[in-house]
């Protein structure tokens, strides 16, 4: 089955392709948001947040990428790498609330720390 670090190979699944889309997404330079402060991109940060949040259920607060070791996530790294883009996330919904603009999200002093987190993990899952 694997070692104590990781399970070896995870097979590159919808799921698992949504979310290395998601964090490569959440790397890039914000965009220049709409008049109502949206994301103008497709897929945008709504979808990006969804697939990575939503789909994989990280974002409720009894499930974390540590348990998708062997399913989704190939090792106990990719885990902790996602991990930390899962936290950010969750401190800046918790400040500016899930329904906020993007442009909020965007302009949160974390954002950067998502953006360089999220380029560790879309990494570590491209290794």
């Amino acid at each position: 089955m694997g070692t104590a670090e990781g399970v070896g190979d995870v097979p590159m699944s919808a799921s698992r392709r949504d979310v290395l889309n998601a964090l490569e997404l959440l790397v890039q330079d914000p965009p220049v948001c709409s008049p109502d402060g949206r994301d103008p991109r497709q897929p945008n940060l709504l979808e990006a947040l969804s697939w990575l949040m939503e789909d994989t259920f990280w974002g409720q607060s009894r499930r974390r990428p540590m348990d998708s070791v062997g399913t989704l996530l190939r090792s106990e790294h990719e885990a902790e790498c996602v991990d930390e883009v899962v936290t950010h996330v969750v401190q800046i919904s918790q400040r500016c609330g899930p329904e906020a603009p993007d442009v909020r999200w965007f302009e949160d002093p974390s954002w950067a720390y998502v953006r360089e987190a999220a380029g560790r993990a879309a990494a570590a899952l491209r290794a």
